[in-house]
């Protein structure tokens, strides 16, 4: 198997596997991966049409300016955060996902920062919302990736994440699989800080100390 078919088939099971854990819903979301010149990504109602159940023939292939080259679909309005992150960041990230996570969306909707309260995303620090804008706009897309570049130390951590107030989560990863694991650590967090708060806990704050020795 080729780099793309392989590409393609982890394309369409990280799809699956995200609507399985609640880390995106029908409503929306994309997968986006750039190899050399072209970007394969999810059609636009993958979840809505077909449940996330996708076939490889459904992964679209795009140049670098957005233009369909091959595939089944059509093109989702959030194209536009891809290719710019995905022009610009390339190749010390090759992959794009926007999810609608089910706790991220918390705060995504409450247009707050997200502390970072369990280890494994402290190395994210405070996850923040970019400046807000419609979706699909060329104005949403410049706005993450602002908010990528204020994160001067992404490429350590291997991903970028960004909040869209009222609309989802972006990360921008080194590659397909660290964009899944960032997306899933940021969700099982924001989860910590909801049910948390049911108990009379709050966020950690920027004083508290974090063992230095943990890795």
């Amino acid at each position: 198997m080729d780099r793309v078919d392989y590409t393609k088939q982890l394309i369409t099971k990280i799809g699956n596997l995200m609507f399985q854990r609640s880390l995106t819903d029908l409503a929306g979301g994309n997968i986006s991966v750039r190899i050399d010149d072209k970007i394969y990504m999810t059609p636009t109602l993958a979840g809505m049409m077909s449940f996330w159940e996708l076939r490889t023939e459904q992964i679209l292939t795009l140049d670098l300016k957005g233009n369909v080259l091959e595939g089944e679909g059509k093109l989702s309005r959030e194209a536009k955060v891809h290719l710019v992150l995905l022009n610009e960041f390339y190749p010390d990230a090759t992959a794009v996902i926007h999810a609608h996570s089910r706790n991220v969306l918390v705060f995504c909707a409450a247009e707050k920062p997200m502390p970072p309260v369990i280890v494994s995303v402290n190395k994210f620090g405070y996850i923040q919302q970019c400046v807000d804008a419609a979706s699909g706009t060329d104005e949403l897309a410049n706005n993450v990736a602002d908010a990528v570049r204020i994160q001067t130390n992404w490429k350590n951590n291997k991903s970028a994440p960004v909040m869209a107030p009222r609309h989802g989560l972006f990360v921008l990863s080194k590659d397909l699989n660290n964009a899944l694991d960032s997306v899933e650590r940021i969700d099982s967090n924001a989860y910590c800080i909801i049910n948390g708060a049911t108990l009379g806990v709050k966020p950690i704050g920027d004083n508290t100390p974090i063992n230095p020795n943990y890795e």
